[in-house]
């Protein structure tokens, strides 16, 4: 049977013939199916249905077929099986498979397999195997046409001659009776007559008969064989898939055959008793025929169209009553995972939430018998907890983004909890009184029934500790108004303040059309610092340079990037909830935003204009032929016409403003497109030419509000229709009134205008495509010729194998000359593949590194966030790290998330539009230990992230699964953006995605593609870093903090929540770490056991040293004076390393033991500690407030190396590297120079060619080509 998710994919039942059905009525008929229908929707829609790729077929098991190819596959398979498998063999087959102990299937099919291979039955034809030797000089021979060898064979295998029937034969055929002569061919066909039992524990003889030769012979199973084709392991499955099914489907149930060939192969349909326990109880309720009429594409049921028009009343009837009652539409019967699912004691171990499993059934499970009751006054009790992923799989199909499975564990582990099992569901028990509005009141004995259970929804460290927060709460950053890296924190609202994603688009147009630009692409950081936002402070990170590790009961939002990520990883022990130890700057400059903003950031923004110059070099080459060509009208669909440019002019500006563009567009008896031919953009002259620009494109009407805002930024105040220098006033009305975002707007303007009418943008796509076709075909090249390469050693290899093998006396000379020659082929092609194995690598970095032009996003998660990544655009090399090894951009690092499209927020949050949506979010409510109570006052989740089993994940919507997975701070719309720049949490990211889910996949998909053309050895295993500390000094200071954090022991974490507990003394425990911290002023100093160890690897390493000159000095048998000599001093030598060894390793023990006597009376002094003395004192004298300021040293000495830029120096100082190598200067600074009244033609600027940049990658291939054998030669 063809199969339909995993089930057995019926035909709908014939249709009733309606009354006025007569001989000319015409109907629509699938002819493969026999299914006839009377509308021609009917028809199509079946056909439809049939049509998808969604069936699979039961012997072969190739799934993504249609209903037809599954058809004809398994009428293929069951021919084939039907004419070649064996006839007698299939009955006893099906016997040893009916209820088989083994339940997997694959071990069942090589069991089966290898059993019958050996077994014959009577009546079964076989032939008997070759019997072929090879004579001296190597040639085969057939022994059974050699008579001799007949005859004896006959001989030794009993042979019986059958004279009754050779007569019979001979006189039928008109043959002599007296001749005695009958041909013998071994080679026909046997017949097996009768299977003779040599004893127990010997294997069966086989008596076989030929009726060609009426003879009888007696073989063992090792002389015959089936004909071939007959028995093959793919038969055998194929047999298999045909009878067999799971007798039930709990797991590890055995085999049986089916229904329709029990009677057949005469077997027996009662269970074992040894599989009683996998018998499944009987299922009350409507059959299979019953309730499946067919497949229909959504529900399954009779369609409309499959019945009379009383049927069908009737069947409304009974379908309207059903879903009153609560029957299920889409389930046949109850299963055992329902079950399960109801009855929540047998649930042991970890337990699941599935939101694909729909509970609409009025049948409730009782829980000693476990049976099905089908009256309708008992109430079907709601299934509070899902069952286990441990205990079933859940189904591997694709489910949408608000299906995805949800998983939750059960609470067993003590130590998860600060506090014993009861006491947390008294806490429970509590918070779910006093915040679960909700749920309908219980009483005290009902509400300790329903948590006798507690379940928590989250992940668990290896130590088998509740990560808190998980890892979108701790993973996320966000850039703050100042483009600096903190937390991400929904409150911050930095969209207000500028668009992010026109700053990714911008940057990805740079990437990808650098070359036509004439523009190098600055690091995506220095590409922020260089968009001149005018709230940045006038340097990065100025403000850090100390911090102090304090008590404090309130928590640091603000906390730059590094901050957060050290408190992230030492959270477990020192940064947490119970010691309330926090990192607090010191000394930081206070910014106002009112405040007057340094004279340096109000000058010109060098990168923006030379941008903007770049962008308007695309519209005129120097030849004065125009390179962009924007439609002269433009079709309104409010007006229902085409506007052309005068009357969007007139009828967009005012009058003044008309006469202003006018008076821009020729100052001076010069029109702005003979400044723009003439590259004149300096003194401001490429305002006038944006402006006029800008005038001729007035009409396109996406653009028109924008353009509209531009000009009037230009005019300002009005002052400039009268002033004189028309282009320094124009300069000047930039600088004061375009901030960020308006010069963002200019440059998206003319960017989208020569994106979508400019000739060279759209040579440049065309040719970046041809160079990629051209790259991939010579990596196609490379890679065809070194299989070829490999193909030709392994044949050498296999003629070197075959003479080794046949080496004969008198030739072992000769073929030792041969070896050697084959050897050295060998190495010569082994050296050709190494060489042709790199040339294939250096294409493919070529590939890699390419332009590629994409300017999709990886994809959307299930709550509809968009991730992007911009090492996808453009000429990253994936492989350098940021160390740069040619014409590379650095990379960023970082994978960017967009928040969910205000426009898709139905599609994902079940119809809601985007202002029910925001009203929803204001009405959650998240408290500080991680409760979560929603908009309808449901207690979503407990503390600690308990689970309410109050409800299920049916009862919760996909903004509650939003708030669980978040917590308060998440991405609300697509203005909201942040990014993850932690290998771990991209670890962390790609496990939750779900490779089922129908978005999700995609992303997890392209991720993952991207992962693998990354060298890991050279990345040091890092895809995404922190740019602020990937130097080596960061790194090292990085491994010494953690080296502290890791000796932090438990009795430092109890006397650090011991003080944590103590809020009203917190400045008397600050006050001790910041004396104790200038007293140290400096770098600490190294501690005793530290030094201890230190010393202890240094002598060892010597004592390794010595131990073996003294080994190589044993070598010789007789020593020299010399080296008798050297010999006794290296023994002095090592008997003194070993003593001195000896006594560091006293004097560790003995540290070791005055610290643990030294623990235990700290701890015993924190067990009777009562007072503010004590504790001062405690504290004071520990370990502990020394690993804490050993911290706090390292942290500032990392903040002192963080690179600090002067944001004022950076715009001002800009360079565009690509002109300056090109025309010695900027671009804005004009290319045309005057001497002498004599105008000189501006230098001209092509784009590299396509033949260009193939000759240019030949040359580099012959490059690495050279220097590669050098290396090899070296």
């Amino acid at each position: 049977m063809v199969l339909y998710k995993k089930k057995k994919a019926t035909l709908s039942n014939p249709l009733v013939l309606p009354s006025e059905f007569g001989v000319d009525t015409k109907v629509f008929v699938i002819r493969e199916t026999g299914e006839w229908f009377p509308r021609y929707k009917d028809y199509i829609k079946r056909l439809w249905f049939y049509m998808h790729n969604n069936f699979t077929c039961e012997i072969t098991s190739h799934t993504n077929l249609t209903f037809f190819q599954a058809m004809a596959s398994e009428e293929e398979e069951f021919n084939k099986l039907e004419m070649r498998f064996p006839i007698k063999i299939r009955a006893p087959m099906a016997e040893f498979l009916h209820f088989n102990n083994i339940s997997r299937f694959d071990l069942l099919l090589e069991e089966a397999y290898f059993k019958f291979k050996n077994l014959f039955f009577v009546d079964e034809v076989v032939f008997l195997k070759d019997m072929n030797i090879t004579d001296a000089n190597g040639n085969i021979i057939n022994n059974i046409s050699d008579n001799i060898f007949v005859t004896d064979f006959l001989k030794n295998h009993n042979m019986y001659f059958d004279r009754t029937a050779a007569e019979s034969y001979q006189i039928m055929n008109g043959s002599d009776p007296d001749s005695n002569e009958i041909g013998v061919d071994l080679s026909n066909k046997w017949e097996v007559k009768e299977i003779l039992h040599m004893g127990p524990n010997m294997p069966p003889k086989y008596r076989i008969y030929q009726p060609s030769s009426f003879i009888f012979i007696e073989v063992d199973a090792s002389e015959i064989r089936r004909e071939r084709k007959t028995y093959t392991r793919n038969l055998v499955r194929s047999f298999m898939k045909l009878t067999l099914e799971k007798a039930s489907r709990k797991n590890g149930s055995p085999w049986r055959v089916k229904e329709d060939y029990i009677q057949h192969y005469d077997l027996s349909p009662e269970w074992p008793a040894q599989f009683l326990k996998y018998k499944e109880p009987i299922k009350y309720g409507r059959s299979s025929t019953e309730l499946m009429d067919g497949l229909p594409p959504k529900k399954r049921g009779r369609p409309k169209s499959s019945t009379t028009v009383s049927d069908e009343k009737t069947s409304k009837k009974k379908i309207k009553s059903a879903d009153k009652e609560g029957t299920p539409k889409d389930l046949k019967i109850i299963s055992m995972e329902q079950k399960i699912l109801n009855d929540v004691s047998n649930v042991k171990q970890v337990d699941a939430v599935n939101p694909t499993t729909e509970f609409k059934t009025s049948v409730s499970v009782k829980e000693n018998t476990k049976q099905v009751n089908t009256e309708e006054s008992i109430p079907v009790p709601k299934p509070k907890i899902v069952y286990s992923p441990n205990l079933a799989k859940v189904k591997m199909t694709m489910v949408n983004d608000n299906e995805i499975p949800r998983f939750l564990n059960k609470l067993t582990d003590m130590s998860m909890l600060q506090d014993s099992l009861t006491k947390t569901k008294e806490d429970v028990i509590k918070t779910v009184k006093e915040h679960d509005k909700f749920s309908s009141p219980k009483s005290d004995e009902e509400l300790f029934e329903l948590f006798d259970s507690l379940y928590y929804y989250g992940e668990v460290d290896k130590h088998q500790k509740l990560l808190e927060p998980n890892f979108f709460r701790r993973g996320l950053k966000q850039y703050d108004v100042n483009f600096e890296i903190k937390k991400f924190i929904r409150g911050r609202h930095t969209h207000k303040h500028w668009d992010f994603s026109l700053i990714l688009r911008v940057y990805i147009f740079l990437i990808n059309f650098n070359e036509v630009l004439c523009m190098d692409i600055p690091p995506f950081q220095e590409y922020l610092v260089l968009l001149n936002n005018e709230r940045q402070r006038n340097t990065i990170s100025q403000g850090e340079k100390q911090v102090l590790f304090k008590f404090t009961n309130k928590s640091n939002d603000d906390e730059s990037s590094l901050i957060h990520d050290l408190k992230t990883h030492m959270s477990q022990r020192l940064f947490n909830s119970s010691t309330n130890i926090d990192i607090a700057l010191s000394e930081q400059i206070d910014f106002n935003e009112n405040e007057e903003i340094d004279k340096r950031t109000s000058s010109s923004n060098k990168f923006i204009i030379e941008l903007i110059c770049c962008l308007l070099r695309l519209f005129i080459n120097e030849s004065g032929e125009w390179t962009v060509e924007v439609p002269n009208q433009w079709y309104s669909n409010e007006l229902k016409t085409d506007i052309t440019n005068e009357e969007a002019i007139s009828n967009v500006l005012k009058e003044r403003e008309i006469e202003f563009l006018s008076t821009c567009a020729k100052y001076k008896d010069v029109t702005f497109s003979e400044r723009l031919m003439k590259r004149n953009f300096a003194n401001g002259n490429w305002c006038l030419i944006l402006l006029g620009i800008i005038e001729d494109s007035l009409h396109l009407l996406p653009f028109q509000e924008k353009m509209k805002k531009i000009v009037t930024g230009f005019i300002g105040d009005e002052s400039v229709y009268d002033f004189k220098a028309l282009n320094t006033k124009l300069l000047a009305n930039f600088n004061e009134n375009f901030k960020m975002n308006e010069c963002l707007e200019i440059i998206y303007v003319l960017m989208e205008i020569v994106i979508n009418y400019g000739r060279d943008i759209k040579e440049q796509i065309d040719k970046v495509s041809d160079f990629t076709t051209f790259l991939k075909s010579e990596r196609f090249k490379s890679t065809k010729s070194l299989k070829a390469a490999i193909k030709d050693k392994n044949l050498l290899l296999h003629e070197q194998q075959g003479k080794k093998s046949n080496i004969k006396k008198g030739e072992s000379e000769q073929v030792s000359v041969e070896l050697t020659e084959l050897d050295k082929k060998i190495d010569s092609i082994g050296r050709e593949i190494k060489q042709k194995e790199q040339i294939k690598e250096f294409w493919e970095n070529k590939v890699r590194t390419v332009h590629q032009l994409r300017t999709k996003s990886l994809g959307t998660d299930r709550y509809g966030n968009t991730y992007w990544f911009l090492e996808t655009h453009g000429p990253f090399d994936l492989n350098t790290f940021g160390k740069l090894k040619g014409g590379e951009v650095k990379r960023s690092g970082k994978l960017f998330i967009q928040g969910p499209r205000k426009s898709d927020i139905p599609l994902y949050y079940h119809g809601l539009s985007y202002e029910e949506y925001l009203q929803k979010i204001e009405k959650y409510k998240v408290f500080d230990d991680g409760t979560i109570v929603n908009d309808e006052s449901k207690l979503i989740l407990l503390y600690q992230r308990l689970w309410n089993n109050n409800y299920t994940n049916e009862d919760l919507s996909v903004l509650d699964w939003k708030f669980i997975d978040y917590g308060k701070d998440f991405l609300v719309s697509d203005d909201d953006w942040c990014f993850i720049d932690d290998d771990m949490i991209l670890e962390d990211l790609l496990n939750w995605f779900n490779k089922f889910g129908s978005s999700e996949k995609h992303i997890k998909s392209n991720i993952m593609s991207i992962l693998e053309s990354y060298n890991k050895d050279e990345l040091n295993n890092k895809l995404l870093y922190q740019e602020e500390v990937d130097d080596e000094i960061s790194q090292q200071l990085m491994k010494q903090i953690q080296e502290v954090y890791e000796s932090i022991d438990e009795d430092d974490v109890s006397l650090l929540k011991k003080l944590g507990d103590n809020s009203k003394l917190y400045d008397v425990w600050n006050k001790l770490i910041s004396e104790t911290l200038s007293k140290t002023n400096e770098e600490p100093k190294e501690d005793q056991i530290s030094y201890l160890n230190g010393k202890l690897q240094k002598v060892s390493e010597s004592l390794d040293e010595t131990k073996e000159k003294i080994r190589k000095n044993n070598l010789y048998s007789v020593k020299s004076p010399k080296q008798q000599e050297l010999f006794e001093s290296l023994t002095k030598t090592r008997e003194s390393l070993i003593s001195e060894k000896q006594e560091i390793l006293n004097a560790i023990d003995k540290y070791k033991e005055q610290r643990r006597e030294h623990d235990i009376e700290l701890s015993l002094a924190l067990y009777q500690s009562g007072d503010q003395n004590d504790l001062s004192n405690i504290f004071e004298k520990s370990d502990t407030i020394k690993k804490i300021v050993k911290m706090n040293h390292i942290v500032n000495k990392m903040l002192k190396n963080l690179p600090h830029v002067d944001i004022g120096d950076l715009r001002m100082n800009y360079t565009n590297g690509m002109a300056m190598k090109y025309f010695k200067k900027n671009i804005q600074d004009g290319l045309t120079d005057v001497k002498k009244n004599k105008k000189k033609s501006p230098k001209s600027y092509t784009v590299k060619s396509l033949k260009e940049r193939m000759e240019e990658t030949r040359k580099e291939l012959t490059t690495f080509e050279s220097t590669d054998r050098i290396l090899e030669s070296v």
